[in-house]
């Protein structure tokens, strides 16, 4: 009875010292991600006349082919549009 008690002690101790453990563990990481590192910072204003634009559309089809087509109606439509403004 004594031994059974005394395993049971131990079980309770070692899982508090785990826990512990594994809460600073936690507790230290997530501090990490609150720094905020700079090494340098620069601006410069310019005038450019060429711009990146980035866009998606989206056809739905059973036949491949119709997609595709209609897929290049589209992209004409946009970029007649675009070249016009």
């Amino acid at each position: 009875m004594m031994k059974q008690l005394l395993n049971v002690a131990l079980c309770c101790v070692t899982l508090i010292i785990v826990v512990l453990i594994g809460g600073h563990i936690i507790r230290e990481k997530s501090r990490a991600n609150d720094v905020l590192t700079v090494t340098g910072l620069a601006s410069h204003d310019f005038v450019s006349d060429i711009i990146t634009w980035n866009g998606t559309f989206t056809r739905k089809n059973m036949d491949l082919k119709s997609a595709y087509a209609e897929l290049e109606q589209d992209r004409h439509a946009v970029e007649e549009y675009l070249l016009s403004k």
